[in-house]
């Protein structure tokens, strides 16, 4: 099982209507070859911003502790940092398969801030999604 989701489940939210036309196959050697073939082109896709970890190292090196907090599954996230060079750049990776609790539920951001060490009021959360990441932000205090 990848994530929260299997294959098959995964690959009718990817691909099923209204998105790319692609027929879902029944048998799972099928879905296993299609699922494969899509994993590897959305890996292959992993890149960094180039001002990222100049930004990150420049805020650590401010004092601040820099964390991330993602919807994503832990041995998928973990290689998506290895692979974009930004692994070490942060002090915590709270993951919500490892957490249980995933954005925008306040217990999400709660296991998050404790394993940063910092209140959830001294921290500013950054995020792509307005409701999961900024919503979820500010309903746990941040």
């Amino acid at each position: 099982m990848l994530g929260f989701f299997k294959p098959r489940e995964r690959l009718a939210v990817a691909f099923g209507p209204p998105a790319a036309r692609v027929d879902v196959p029944h048998s799972d050697i099928e879905i296993d070859e299609l699922f494969s073939g899509y994993l590897r082109a959305y890996e292959s896709a992993w890149r960094a911003f180039p001002d990222a970890l100049p930004l990150l190292r420049s805020l650590c090196a401010s004092g601040h502790r820099i964390g991330l907090l993602t919807n994503g599954t832990e041995v998928q996230q973990m290689a998506k940092l290895r692979r974009t060079g930004l692994f070490d750049a942060f002090d915590v990776v709270c993951t919500s398969e490892r957490s249980g609790f995933a954005k925008p539920e306040a217990r999400a951001f709660a296991v998050f801030t404790s394993e940063l060490g910092v209140e959830p009021a001294a921290c500013l959360f950054v995020g792509d999604d307005p409701m999961k990441d900024a919503d979820g932000a500010r309903a746990a205090g941040m």
